[in-house]
């Protein structure tokens, strides 16, 4: 079980990484803790003999979805695999609540190894969903997972969103890829990545409408979205923005930038705000 990462073309058929015996069954009963919050500290003390002992990927099914998550390295994917029912709960029940029509518009800027798009994909398979991710590993591992499901209609922009006259580098952290981030000043790497902008994307795709933006870029936010609110029509801006966000933080630049443009903080979470616009 402790093989190395393989690539796309070597990777074996899911579930070859299943875990089995006592920690299947543990694996188990973690899912099955209620999703209050009094109960989010014991579940993550009983996670802790398998978050010591399972230092390789694992094949199970998660929302229905069969999924291979690499939990050591990535935080996003570690806390899938342990408490699925706890992760951006409130988050998840907004865009299940938001995507209840035939039709919408969803954009992951910042996809990780793609938690929010593949509970987007798992809602309605009518949800237009474009996801953006520089590190070509993380998007490995998402397209991997939607091949799996059959979630054929996600589109995967393997590029950073921002300016693209300037030059961008991704940092990576191997601790916890979740932290990666995209630095402009020129560094001495082979980590340089594409870059457009989200207005440049939009009419790639002959995108009108954007109903829901969920961004988490490591603080590089603020490069995406100034250009954008500056240069796009308000009519394609997002109905709605999820993004990370510290609580009790109002003045943050981030919110500050969104209550310029209209917007209304509707929901405040343990990592996340969530805004609609006013209009």
């Amino acid at each position: 079980m402790n093989d190395p990462s393989p690539t796309a073309n070597e990777e074996p058929c899911w579930p070859h990484y299943r875990i089995e015996g006592w920690k299947r069954a543990w694996l188990r009963m973690l899912h099955r803790i209620p999703p209050a919050p009094p109960f989010r500290h014991l579940a993550l003390w009983l996670r802790k003999p398998l978050k010591r002992l399972i230092d390789h990927p694992v094949d199970l099914t998660v929302w229905g979805l069969k999924l291979r998550l690499w939990p050591l390295g990535n935080l996003s994917e570690q806390r899938l695999l342990f408490m699925p029912q706890f992760v951006d709960r409130a988050e998840r029940k907004y865009l299940e609540k938001r995507f209840h029509g035939p039709s919408g518009c969803f954009l992951d800027i910042g996809a990780n190894a793609g938690l929010y798009t593949l509970w987007a994909a798992s809602l309605k398979p009518a949800i237009q969903i474009e996801s953006f991710e520089p590190d070509n590993e993380l998007c490995d591992r998402l397209r991997a997972n939607l091949d799996r499901n059959g979630l054929s209609g996600v589109h995967l922009h393997r590029v950073a969103l921002g300016n693209p006259e300037l030059p961008a580098t991704l940092v990576r952290n191997q601790n916890n890829l979740g932290e990666n981030r995209i630095v402009t000043e020129p560094l001495k790497s082979d980590r340089t990545v594409a870059v457009k902008s989200l207005l440049t994307v939009l009419a790639e795709r002959k995108i009108d409408r954007v109903d829901i933006v969920k961004i988490d870029v490591e603080g590089h936010e603020l490069k995406i979205l100034e250009p954008f609110f500056r240069d796009a029509p308000d009519t394609l801006w997002p109905r709605a923005i999820i993004c990370e966000l510290p609580r009790n933080n109002e003045r943050h630049p981030l919110a500050l930038l969104l209550e310029k443009h209209s917007y209304v903080s509707v929901l405040r979470t343990r990592m996340n705000g969530i805004f609609e616009l006013n209009r």
